[in-house]
This record gives C-alpha cells, sequence and structure tokens, in this order.
C-alpha cells in the first residue's frame, strides 16, 4: 500500500466478447484477501481446527487436539493425510462444504453450519469458519474452525434416546417394534342428545283452559205427566 503495508490480493481474470461473440479481452478484478498466517493456523491452541491443503483434495494437513475430542477420533492417523470425508454422513452437504472451500481458496472467509457425523454414527450440526492461510504471499492452506452444535446421538446413553435421535435425523438402527406400535385410537364421547320437552300452555299463561259445562236439556211434559198431575 501507499503507506508501505504489504497486503495480499487476489485477482481474477474474466474473458469479455465483442459484438460478433468473440473474446476481445479480459476483465481483471483486484481484491484485498482475507489470510491469516501459517504460524496461527498450526498453533496449538484450545480451538477445534483442521488444516487442510488449499489445492484440491484438500487432504488433512493437521489436527488439533479439541477437534479430536470433538469428534472422538483416537488416532490423529485415522485422518491426517486422508480428506475430511471420515466426518461426513448421510446429512451432509458435501455441495455446501466444497463451495464453502472453493471461496475460502479465493481469499474470502467462509462461514456456514453443516451436518456432520461421529464414528458412532451420531449426527452433529457444527458451525464451520473456514479461513485462507497465506505463506510466501499465496493462499496454500486452509483453516478449519469447528464449533460444536446440535449433537443427535442413537443410544440411549446420556439422557438421549433411539426415538428422539431418528425425530431429529440421526440415521440409527431399526427401532424394535413396541417403540413402534401406533398409538391406541381415541374413544370420542357420544353426543348428548337433548329430547325437546313439550311446552304446555298453562305453563305459559298460569291458568288451565277448561271447557264449558253443557248446561241439562229441558225437557217438555208429556200428556201422561199432566194427567198424573191432575189425579192428585
Amino acid at each position: 500500500t501507499s503507506s508501505g503495508q504489504e497486503r495480499l490480493l487476489t485477482i481474477e481474470f474474466a474473458p469479455a466478447s465483442n459484438e460478433q461473440g468473440q473474446i476481445s479481452h479480459f476483465v481483471i478484478t483486484m481484491d484485498y484477501a482475507d489470510f491469516v498466517p501459517k504460524k496461527i493456523a498450526i498453533a496449538d491452541d484450545s480451538r477445534a481446527k483442521v488444516v487442510l491443503a488449499a489445492p484440491a483434495p484438500h487432504t488433512v494437513k493437521n489436527i488439533s487436539e479439541q477437534f479430536a475430542k470433538l469428534y472422538g477420533i483416537a488416532d490423529e492417523k485415522m485422518i491426517v493425510g486422508r480428506t475430511l470425508r471420515a466426518i461426513f454422513g448421510p446429512k451432509t452437504d458435501i455441495k455446501k462444504f466444497h463451495e464453502g472451500l472453493q471461496a475460502a481458496v479465493l481469499g474470502k472467509t467462509q462461514h456456514i453450519s453443516i451436518w456432520t457425523s461421529k464414528p458412532d454414527m451420531s449426527q452433529m450440526l457444527v458451525y464451520v469458519s473456514i479461513f485462507p492461510v497465506a505463506e510466501d504471499a499465496q493462499i496454500t492452506l486452509l483453516m478449519l474452525v469447528f464449533k460444536g452444535g446440535l449433537d443427535v446421538g442413537c443410544s440411549t446413553a446420556g439422557g438421549r434416546s433411539k426415538i428422539s435421535a431418528e425425530m431429529n435425523g440421526a440415521k440409527c438402527g431399526p427401532v424394535s417394534s413396541s417403540t413402534t406400535r401406533p398409538p391406541a385410537p381415541r374413544e370420542e364421547p357420544e353426543p348428548e342428545v337433548r329430547e325437546e320437552e313439550y311446552e304446555d300452555p298453562k305453563d305459559l299463561t298460569g291458568e288451565v283452559d277448561t271447557p264449558p259445562e253443557d248446561p241439562m236439556p229441558e225437557v217438555a211434559p208429556q200428556p201422561e205427566d199432566l194427567e198424573a198431575g191432575a189425579a192428585f
């Protein structure tokens, strides 16, 4: 820079075409590159980190003690000199992981979350920061720092059940039939049937309607009745 400070740049060349569709020139883009010094990348600190080679296939150069504890790696020879596929599982988004590596190789620090797998096949969601590592003004290594997230185990140890592991996406072994039995159907209460009450008119007026009594019919006197009366 103008102040005499050394900076690492990334330079990209992109072809450009003319009106006839032929490549006529190149567009050069320069930008400051993110990087950490190699001595920091390989330093033994308290972080769970891995150092990869920048060129593909990005073999493992070094792992920290915390990374070995995070994934239960007893011997670093199990992973050093190989790729990180050793911690990939059925839920790992490999494309997303490699896109993060490629962007870091171009000098841009990346932060991604990704599912990984332990040797016991339990799934663990981790947050990974990918830093370019510069050596002799070139990005030759990548430093990956892992932060443990959701740990989904397949065993019942530690209070984690196989059922909860399956619910969170872990690919565990077969579950016993006693745990997969469907729940008994719930008995729905029968609807209450209410009878409609007949409303008596007396309930509305307070009086009882009684029909009027018919008067006694008048009987006309007969002739024999008149003769009998005359005899007396």
